[in-house]
């Protein structure tokens, strides 16, 4: 059961790998694990501001205009690509600071066969996330658990994954059963955090934060 269990994990596993597609430059290391990760500015009128200033530092709409009766002209003269740039040096800065990119679910873990402890629970997992591309919209997962995971196409590792049980196949590294359970766990994490909905959500929280200390909020 087991041999068949890791036979179908592995093909599975190859296969959402080859499905990825990873991320590749010119001249660049390639990245077989990528997530594409759009980021627009989120805060484009006084309205959509105003409302999050109030949720977020404000008993209510009625409090916060009260003490700006004049936002709407105030930031019709603020730099929209300073807002924007704000957000995604903090979204940047959240793939190497937020601890939570790095761990899963009981649920996850449960799924692959791990007991909730030690890394992913307790401790974070040894993973690297990095931001390429322009404004860094292709997060690419280049360190997982000891292996590095860059300088090959999404095809050739989906092959080391995939035909590591042909005993004809010359594969470079041995990824075991195990570190293949953890990297789909992860993967599944990653697939759920790593959307643009998330990223609009947290940047527009930046954006926020940014206005606020303009406003002098935090004086």
């Amino acid at each position: 059961m087991a041999g068949r269990y890791n036979t179908w994990l592995r093909t599975k596993l190859a296969d959402r790998i080859r499905s990825n597609g990873g991320y590749s430059r010119y001249n660049d290391k390639s990245k077989p694990l990528s997530w594409k990760v759009y980021y627009f500015q989120q805060l484009e009128n006084p309205e959509q501001a105003a409302q999050l200033l109030a949720e977020n530092y404000f008993i209510n709409m009625a409090d916060f205009i009260l003490n700006f009766p004049d936002f709407d002209e105030w930031f019709g003269e603020q730099d929209k690509d300073e807002l924007w740039s704000y957000a995604q040096e903090h979204l940047m800065n959240d793939l190497m600071d937020d601890e939570g990119l790095r761990m899963w679910s009981p649920k996850t873990a449960d799924r692959y066969g791990f007991s909730y402890e030690g890394e992913g629970a307790d401790r974070p997992f040894d993973m690297t996330l990095e931001g390429h591309g322009g404004g860094g919209k292709h997060v690419c997962l280049t360190r997982f658990d000891g292996e590095a995971l860059e300088g090959m196409t999404s095809e050739d590792f989906a092959a080391e994954i995939g035909e590591h049980l042909d005993s004809d196949w010359n594969w470079r590294r041995n990824f075991t059963n195990g570190w293949c359970r953890k990297l789909m766990g992860i993967m599944d994490e990653l697939d759920e955090a790593l959307t643009e909905e998330n990223a609009a959500c947290c940047g527009a929280y930046y954006e926020a934060d940014l206005l606020a200390r303009e406003l002098g909020l935090f004086d």
